[in-house]
């Protein structure tokens, strides 16, 4: 499970334990102790919460981000691309956040600073009123510093996203075969590339690939094997009386309509008129596009003749061709790929250089832990208080 933590939360807690403690009631005087002892006590917590803010804050913009989009991938198995622009967009939602966050801790953190004064100084208005002027110009200076570091994040959010990408590769150029490993040490990536390496080069395991490569490459000698099949079968010779049967059928179709249009305008009264050429330059259109329909008509059943007649031995003679080339193929692969076939795994990933190639990425810069000291900073120095008035330090 992924830490989940409210970096608005933190800050305003640790705002409300600098400039709030005026709101617990506690009386003047009461648990007295010694300035040591406070200054111990509160450097610690300081020290406490700065930790925990820093880890969290980190967990927040680096892990939590790229977990909750590697969950995103493997359950819609998206691409490389895709995966990088889900952690945009989660990045683009945190700085969204971030943002929101600023406003409303302006807003809480004030009325609370309002409230500490009203608690502290009662009716001297004159200190409480400086008091609530110190509280607004501390607050507006707050929001302003806080919306940049909204930029700011953009920015982290940028170098982290170039880090990963330069990452991504050194997945590509040094282990594209076995991305279950990128997120492993490198003697446990080791011994998971041995493991897949050794079941992809079992026998079975080379046969199967070999027959996958046979299937590949298929289509492209199926035009060989039909030309072959075509001849040893006799459905070439077939087809060629059967193209020899429909073109003459189509002579004598367009010979015999060529004598009915020609008869049809002897007979017409007045041959040489408009209207009886008309007629016949109709009759020799129809008759050619009746003589097309046959000529296609009588080549498809003379065609399905020869396949009803010889199709049966072209079958047989194909599926016994590529049967033969088949085993020839899975024979020669096999002595080939076999001997090989471990080294050649593990060249797809070569794990050693894979983890210091994602070491000289990540040592490019702490971007992340950076700008969380940075907010952790600036969170800190926004929030001091006067230790002997209480009022907010501007």
């Amino acid at each position: 499970m992924r830490v989940a933590v409210s970096l608005a939360a933190v800050a305003a807690a640790y705002q409300l334990r600098l400039r709030g403690n005026a709101t617990t009631g506690e009386e003047p005087g009461s648990n007295i102790m010694t300035p040591e002892n406070i200054k111990k006590k509160w450097d610690s917590m300081d020290q406490f919460l700065e930790i925990m803010f820093v880890v969290g804050c980190r967990q927040k913009h680096r892990t939590d981000v790229a977990g909750e989009a590697r969950e995103k991938m493997l359950a819609k198995k998206l691409t490389i691309a895709e995966f990088e622009k889900e952690i945009q967009d989660i990045q683009h939602r945190n700085a969204k956040e971030l943002k929101q966050a600023c406003g409303d801790i302006t807003a809480n953190g004030q009325k609370k600073c309002n409230m500490g004064c009203q608690h502290r100084w009662g009716d001297k208005m004159t200190d409480r009123v400086a008091c609530n002027a110190k509280c607004k110009t501390a607050y507006v200076s707050f929001e302003k510093t806080c919306l940049g570091k909204v930029d700011n994040l953009k920015d982290t959010y940028e170098t982290i996203n170039q880090i990963t990408k330069n990452q991504n590769k050194c997945f590509n150029n040094y282990c594209p075969e076995f991305p279950e490993v990128y997120t492993m040490e490198q003697e446990k990536a080791a011994s998971t590339v041995d493991t897949r390496c050794e079941a992809r080069c079992t026998d079975e395991a080379v046969e199967q690939n070999c027959e996958k490569k046979f299937t590949l490459r298929v289509d492209f000698t199926m035009a060989t094997v039909e030309e072959k099949c075509n001849s040893e079968s006799g459905i070439k010779q077939c087809m060629s009386e059967a193209g020899t049967t429909a073109d003459t059928e189509d002579a004598t179709c367009k010979s015999d309509g060529a004598k009915k249009c020609q008869d049809d305008l002897d007979a017409c009264p007045e041959k040489d008129s408009d209207f009886c050429k008309t007629r016949k330059k109709e009759c020799d259109v129809k008759a050619q596009e009746q003589c097309k329909k046959n000529y296609k008509a009588t080549l498809a059943a003379e065609k399905k003749k020869c396949q009803d007649k010889e199709g049966a031995d072209f079958d047989k003679c194909k599926t016994d061709t590529l049967k033969t080339m088949k085993d020839e193929y899975i024979t020669k692969c096999k002595a080939e790929d076999g001997p090989t076939c471990n080294d050649n795994c593990h060249k797809k990933c070569k794990t050693e250089k894979l983890s210091e190639c994602v070491e000289n990425a990540k040592n490019s810069g702490t971007p992340t832990h950076d700008w969380c000291s940075y907010m952790w900073n600036f969170l800190s120095e926004s929030s001091q208080v006067d230790k002997k008035t209480g009022d907010p330090v501007v």
